[in-house]
C-alpha cells in the first residue's frame, strides 16, 4: 500500500504540475448566489423602510401609553366620586367609560394593522425591486439563475452577487432623491422568479397596548 501511495505521488510531481495546483476553482457557469436579509439590512431603501415603520411604531406606542395614562386617570376619577353618587348616576358614567375604552381600543387596534399592512406592502414592493435589480445583474453577467444563498449549503464567494445588488439599489435610492431619469435598463422578459423569498430581516413586531 506505501508502495502504491509513493508510485502515486511520484506521478504527480513527474507531471511538472505542483500539487496544489491539481485542484482549480470553477465557477458554475450561469448560476449566481444572493443574501435576501444583507439586502434589506445594508440597502439604503431597506435601511429607510425599516427606520420609517420603527419610527410610526414608536409614535404609536407613545401614542398608546398617552392615551392609557388617560383612561387610567379617568376610571379613578370615577372611583373615588362613587361614593357621593347614587347607584343609578354610577351605573351610567361606568357603562360610558367601558364604550369609550372599547371604542379607543378598537381604534388602537386599527392604526396598529394599518401600519402593519404598510409594512408588508413597503416589503412588498422592494422584493419586487430587488428582483428586477437582481434580475439585471443576472443577465448583465450572463447568468441563468440565483439561488438564495441562506438555503446553499456551500458555495464560491465569485458567484455572490450581494453587493452588487446593494450598490445598484442604493443607486436606484439616489436616483429617487434627485429625481429619477431614464436608463433604458428595462428588466428582461427572461427573467423569471420561480420563489420570492419572504425572509427578510424582519420588521418589529407591533406594539401591544
Amino acid at each position: 500500500m506505501r508502495l502504491l501511495w509513493a508510485a502515486f505521488f511520484l506521478a504527480l510531481s513527474l507531471s511538472g504540475v505542483p500539487l496544489a495546483a491539481q485542484t482549480t476553482e470553477a465557477t458554475p457557469e450561469g448560476i449566481f448566489v444572493i443574501n435576501a436579509d444583507r439586502l434589506f439590512a445594508e440597502s439604503e431603501i431597506g435601511q429607510s423602510i425599516r427606520e420609517d415603520f420603527q419610527a410610526r411604531r414608536l409614535e404609536l406606542q407613545a401614542e398608546n401609553e398617552r392615551i392609557i395614562e388617560e383612561l387610567v386617570a379617568e376610571e379613578q376619577d370615577l372611583a373615588a366620586r362613587r361614593p357621593d353618587m347614587d347607584i343609578e348616576e354610577f351605573r351610567l358614567e361606568a357603562e360610558a367609560f367601558d364604550r369609550k375604552a372599547i371604542e379607543i381600543r378598537a381604534a388602537r387596534d386599527a392604526k396598529e394593522r394599518s401600519i402593519s399592512e404598510a409594512a408588508e406592502a413597503a416589503q412588498a414592493r422592494f422584493n419586487e425591486q430587488v428582483r428586477e435589480v437582481a434580475g439585471q445583474v443576472m443577465i448583465e453577467r450572463g447568468g441563468k439563475v440565483i439561488l438564495d444563498s441562506r438555503s446553499v449549503y456551500l458555495a464560491l464567494r465569485s458567484i455572490d452577487i450581494t453587493d452588487a445588488v446593494i450598490a445598484r439599489l442604493d443607486g436606484l435610492a439616489t436616483q429617487q432623491t434627485e429625481g429619477p431619469a431614464p436608463t433604458g435598463n428595462e428588466p428582461s422578459s427572461d427573467v423569471e422568479s420561480f420563489q420570492e423569498t419572504e425572509e427578510t430581516a424582519p420588521i418589529e413586531e407591533p406594539v401591544s397596548e
